[in-house]
Parts: C-alpha cells; structure tokens; sequence
C-alpha cells in the first residue's frame, strides 16, 4: 500500500513538473522607453488620436512558453469588450495576431484573418539574422543584451518595400530562444524589443512557473508568407479598385 502511494505521488510531481512554463506579460510604449526617444515619441502622437493613445496603454500581450513551443497574443480583458476605441486601439496594435513556435519541429507560424478568414502562415524557423552587441541593460532585475538585425518588409498591394531595423534585448538569465510578436531566435529570452522602431514591446511581469498551456493555433487556412502577401494584395487592390469606381 505504501508502494502504490508512492507510485502515485512520484506520477503526479512529475505530472505537475512537465506542465510548468513560463508567462510573461508585455505592455507597448511608442517610441521607445528611453528620454532619447521623447522626439520620436511626440512625434508620433501628433499623427495618433489621444483616445487611441489612452486605450493602447489599456493593451497587454502575453508569451507562454515551455521547454518546447510558445504563443503570443493578446490578453483578453472581458471589462474592455465593449469599448469601441479599445477594439480600434487592439486592431492597430496587432491584437488579432498570434504568434507560434516550436522548437523541437523547428515550425514558426502566425495566424491572422482577413475579411473573416483565418489564415496560419508559415515563416521560416530563423527568420532574423542577429548581430548581438556587447551593449548591455538591467530589465526586470535581468541583465539583458543588445541585439540587432535588418529585414525587408514587402507590400505587394501598394508594390512597396520597406527596410526595418528590428532591436531586441535579451536576456541569458532565462535560457529560452523565444520572444514577443515572433521577435525570438536568441541564446535568451526577448524582454524588450521592436521590429519597427515605433511600436515597443517591454516586459511588464514575469511568473518563472504557471501551469498556462502552449497549443498551437488552428482553424486556420494553411499558407506560406508569399501566398498570405499575394492574398492580401489582392484584397487591396480589389478595395482600392472599388473606391477608384466611387
């Protein structure tokens, strides 16, 4: 009898021991956080109305994440349902996207919809090419360092590319190669960062140990990047096409 209670306490620690991951919340700052960046970040808000400035600060993403896979996305908040600026601020800010990895089948996707459809996109297992730099900063009492790259952002509706400057800072202290909106790939987690130099993603908490669940999006057309580009460049044109006939 005491073998079985054994047995079944051992099953159980390690039950609970494998559905352990981490959560960490992030919050988003225009322009940047440091006072370098107050130019950018007036900048900025002349451009934003100020009801979408104070909802934005209302958003939270979250990164749950285990030894394997993580998903980013927003944090539903139930009181802010009904507010229609929240929504607005949510669509502008990348609240209907959600990031997915795993490292183990080395897959990286996001899932976003268009006109009601939702379509999974595959990226490439290491979409960035990071530079890591000696720059270092403390974050959330972990030291983190500096890590660049440079990407081509291409709009196939408007026939356009852009080239960004993605910044990240990561942190060794949490061996983990995952971060936020698929900014990841790093010999640590990504608590800070920016694919644009506009928006900036900043970890606001960190639980080392949650019982939050990893599941991969699904529902979802299956697509590569250059197919989810054509579709919607055709949706653009289309749009555009019917506003030229007005």
């Amino acid at each position: 009898m005491k073998f079985l209670l054994f047995i079944f306490i051992l099953c159980n620690t390690l039950l609970l021991h494998a559905q352990k991951s981490t959560t960490v919340i992030y919050n988003i700052a225009l322009g940047g956080l440091n006072s370098v960046d107050m130019h950018a970040k007036d900048t900025i808000k002349k451009d934003v109305p100020s009801k979408f400035l104070k909802n934005q600060e209302k958003i939270q993403f979250s990164l749950v994440f285990d030894s394997i896979s993580s998903i980013y996305q927003i944090v539903d908040k139930l009181e802010e349902k009904s507010n229609h600026d929240y929504r607005i601020a949510t669509i502008i800010n990348g609240g209907t996207l959600v990031y997915y990895k795993n490292n183990k089948q080395k897959e990286k996707m996001y899932q976003a919809e268009l006109q009601g459809q939702k379509f999974n996109v595959s990226v490439p297992f290491q979409q960035y090419n990071w530079e890591i730099t000696s720059e270092t900063k403390v974050v959330n009492g972990f030291k983190c360092y500096k890590a660049i790259t440079t990407i081509e952002k291409i709009d196939k509706g408007r026939e356009t590319t852009t080239i960004l400057h993605p910044v990240v800072w990561f942190t060794p202290d949490i061996p983990s190669s995952f971060g936020p909106m698929g900014l990841d790939g790093l010999p640590g987690l990504v608590l800070e960062g920016t694919l644009d130099g506009i928006k900036y993603l900043y970890a606001t908490k960190i639980n080392l140990n949650t019982t939050d669940k990893v599941q991969k999006p699904n529902k979802g057309m299956e697509v590569t990047e250059s197919e989810f580009q054509d579709i919607n460049a055709k949706i653009y044109r289309e749009i555009q096409k019917i506003k030229n006939n007005n």
